[in-house]
């Protein structure tokens, strides 16, 4: 929940050092004051009655429809109340979602950075991104003129240049729809062919979060198994003596 600007800016922070991202964990377990003072004995289901947006959306987290207090504590004493959650993000989504154990690993994901894609209340698009999977996607890895001292992604949130130009970048048509990972190659629009009822998107090829390949790709590239994913026909002509 939205309790203070510093936790809304701890929040929009993405790929720090793991020095500084240590910090900013500590810090965002830490109790802040509630803008409006609650009685002791407040029923933490009446907390949307303030903060309806974090029950709207096509999806919305299980642990909202719980209860508020599956994440967060409050507190009052004779003054004022105090929120905080239970634990550093990282280890608060760990609590229900099993970590992955791949070896190679989306960097926001090691540093335990769920919630730069993702919402941990509600969101309009599965999984709880903060907008569709190509787009989330191509906010960092679809090369663009920068200015400034940070670059704007999805949702109001926003990295430092300097992360952004460290990431891996492709280059696509005006569109987005085709030009990864060679000219002309589609990249969106249309059905997935593998995921049935799926959309064609990056995670097609690619898997968010970790995958025993290089590039999270989820399947080989050197022996074109990622390809045959969807082009059987190759894998049948290789096939034939």
């Amino acid at each position: 929940m939205r309790h203070s600007a510093c936790n809304r800016d701890k929040r929009g922070t993405c790929m720090m050092s793991l020095a500084s991202l240590a910090f900013l964990l500590v810090l965002q377990v830490s109790e802040v004051q509630h803008p409006v003072p609650l009685p002791a004995d407040f029923d933490p289901a009446g907390c949307v009655d303030c903060h309806a947006a974090k029950k709207e959306g096509k999806q919305v987290h299980a642990a909202v429809e719980t209860g508020c207090t599956s994440c967060h504590t409050v507190r009052s004493d004779d003054t004022a109340t105090f929120v905080a959650l239970q634990a550093p993000p990282a280890e608060m989504c760990g609590t229900c979602h099993a970590p992955q154990t791949d070896e190679v690993v989306h960097e926001p994901y090691r540093q335990g950075d769920c919630i730069l894609c993702h919402d941990p209340h509600a969101s309009e698009h599965p999984a709880l991104v903060r907008t569709s999977p190509q787009a989330l996607c191509t906010a960092c890895h679809l090369a663009r003129r920068t200015e400034g001292a940070t670059v704007p992604l999805f949702g109001g949130r926003e990295i430092p240049v300097e992360t952004f130009r460290k990431f891996p970048k492709i280059a696509l048509d005006r569109a987005q729809r085709t030009g990864h990972p060679y000219l002309g190659h589609p990249v969106s629009n249309g059905e997935d062919p593998f995921r049935k009822g799926q959309p064609y998107s990056c995670l097609s090829c690619h898997a968010p979060h970790a995958a025993p390949v290089a590039k999270l790709l989820r399947e080989e590239w050197k022996s074109l198994d990622v390809c045959d994913r969807c082009h059987t026909e190759m894998r049948n002509r290789r096939a034939q003596p």
